[in-house]
């Protein structure tokens, strides 16, 4: 469940900062100020030119906040089943468990 939110969370970042990353790779290609080049880049390419690349950057983040967040909670789990606990709906791993809640499942893991 967690890695199908981490994808979901990140198609929905990718896709909204995008339009910051196509200036910011025009400002490192050179260009002027940010608002200038902001508002160059409008009146000659019109506001379809901030979108430029947005889906590969969508698959791209998707897919990897897949991974990062499906790996997190197996790593839970496998942690807390070397503990001898079996994670529950609430507690780290579990569906309802958050970030916070594995955190406190590994640090007692450790200590």
């Amino acid at each position: 469940q967690g890695a199908v939110c981490g994808s979901v969370a990140g198609a929905v970042a990718a896709a909204l900062t995008t339009p910051l990353d196509v200036v910011r790779t025009r400002l490192m290609l050179g260009y002027a100020q940010t608002f200038s080049t902001l508002r160059e880049m409008l009146r000659t390419e019109g506001p379809s030119c901030l979108f430029a690349g947005v889906w590969p950057r969508v698959g791209w983040m998707a897919i990897g906040g897949f991974i990062f967040f499906g790996v997190y909670e197996q790593c839970v789990r496998t942690l807390l089943a070397l503990q001898g606990g079996v994670a529950r709906p609430g507690e780290a791993g579990g569906e309802a468990g958050g970030a916070a809640d594995g955190a406190a499942g590994v640090k007692q893991a450790h200590g």
